[in-house]
This record gives C-alpha cells, structure tokens and sequence, in this order.
C-alpha cells in the first residue's frame, strides 16, 4: 500500500509539474525559458530578404492574439514563405509569449 501511495504521489506530482502552458516545438521549459526558437517548417521557395512576426500571449491561462502563420506572413509583407520558426518565452506556465517568424519573399 505504502509502495502505491508513493508511486500516485509522484504522478500527481509530475502531471502538477507540467503546468498549462506547453509547447511542442521548441522544447519549453517547466518554469522558465527566455526566447526560445525552434523551426516548424521549410518549403523549397527561394530564400527571401523578408521577416514578418506575430505574437499570441497567454496569461493565468488566457490566451489572446493572433500568432497564426498568416498573421506573421502579412505583417512582412510575404507571399511566397521560405521558413516558419517558432520563438517562445515561458515564465512558471503562468506567463507565456509565443513569437511565429516567417521568412520569405
């Protein structure tokens, strides 16, 4: 019983632990991370000179913005995207901005 009580514990713990605010690509840490930038994709168009960002952000778990590829393509000025990365900042899962570049012509 007392092996069960320990092993319950430590999953609650480690569910706990992972707070609301995740992400998968880039790796985010737990309880901090500071501009964090990781690639979602690359398409074969030719690099372009141009970068355009958006930024959602996400407080006490509500999320507000528009961080959609669109919103960061039409923000550069880009039609043709070469590369989409992701820039995150993550303050204890309570504080959370994410960043979409998009590069392009």
């Amino acid at each position: 019983m007392r092996n069960g009580a320990i092993v319950l514990s430590l999953v609650l713990i480690a569910t706990l632990a992972t707070g609301c605010a995740m992400s998968v690509n880039p790796l985010v840490g737990v309880l901090y991370s500071d501009d964090v930038v990781g690639g979602l994709t690359a398409t074969p168009n030719a690099q372009g000179p141009k970068v355009g960002e958006a930024m959602q952000k996400m407080i006490l778990g509500v999320s507000y913005g528009d961080g959609s590829i669109e919103a960061a393509a039409a923000n550069g000025g880009i039609t043709k995207i070469k590369t989409v990365d992701l820039k995150v900042k993550n303050v204890l899962g309570v504080y959370m901005e994410t960043t979409t570049i998009v590069t392009g012509e």
